[in-house]
C-alpha cells in the first residue's frame, strides 16, 4: 500500500512539475534557466575508474572519450545503436581496447546493457562521457544500474541556444521519467 501511495504521489508531483515547467518554458528566461540548471560539469577523477563509457549521440562525445582514453589507457565501451561510424572512428583512433554494446536505443538501456557488459569484467567505477545537457540524466541512470560514475562533460550539443532549449525540455522530461521508474524499482534485464 505504501508503494502505491508513493507512486501515486510521484505521478501527481511529476504532472505538476511538468505543468509548471511547460509554463515556465514558455518564456526565454525560463528556458535559459532550465538549460543552466541541467548543464553538468566534469567530476574530479576518483582514481578508481576502470573503464570509459560513451553513449552514441554525437562526435563531441566520441572525441572527448578518445582524449580521455589517450590520457588513461582505460578500455572504452561505446553503448547504443548507430550506423557504425562512431565505432569505426573509435577503433581507428583508440589508444586501447574498444567494446561496443549495440542494442541500446535510449539512456536507460545504455546503462542497463552497459552493466551487462561490465559485470563479467567487474567494472564498478566508470568515466561516463556525454554532452552537458544529457550528462545529469545519464549519470542518474548509470548510478541506478550500480555504477560509480565520474561524469565527463563533452561540451554543449550543437545547434546553439534554440537547439539547447529543445534538448533541455527533453532532458527534463527524461529526469521525470527516471524518477517514476526508480520509484517503481524497475530495472531492465540483460538482452538475450
Amino acid at each position: 500500500m505504501r508503494v502505491l501511495k508513493a507512486l501515486t504521489f510521484a505521478a501527481f508531483a511529476s504532472a505538476g512539475v511538468l505543468w509548471a515547467a511547460d509554463h515556465l518554458l514558455g518564456t526565454d528566461e525560463g528556458e535559459n534557466l532550465l538549460v543552466t540548471v541541467l548543464r553538468s560539469q566534469t567530476d574530479a577523477p576518483t582514481g578508481r575508474e576502470q573503464a570509459i563509457v560513451v553513449p552514441t549521440g554525437g562526435a563531441p562525445r566520441v572525441e572527448a572519450a578518445l582524449e580521455l582514453q589517450r590520457r588513461t589507457g582505460l578500455p572504452l565501451l561505446l553503448t547504443g545503436q548507430g550506423d557504425g561510424e562512431y565505432e569505426r572512428v573509435l577503433r581507428s583512433a583508440a589508444a586501447g581496447p574498444v567494446l561496443h554494446e549495440g542494442r541500446a536505443t535510449d539512456t536507460e538501456q545504455n546503462a542497463a546493457y552497459s552493466r551487462c557488459v561490465a559485470g563479467p569484467r567487474r567494472w564498478q567505477s566508470v568515466y561516463l562521457v556525454s554532452d552537458a545537457l544529457h550528462l545529469r540524466r545519464a549519470s542518474a541512470w548509470f548510478r541506478w544500474y550500480g555504477f560509480e560514475v565520474t561524469a565527463v562533460d563533452s561540451g554543449m550539443p550543437g545547434g546553439g541556444l534554440p537547439q539547447w532549449r529543445g534538448n533541455a525540455r527533453h532532458e527534463w522530461a527524461g529526469l521525470v521519467e527516471f524518477t517514476a521508474k526508480a520509484l517503481a524499482w524497475r530495472r531492465l534485464p540483460c538482452p538475450a
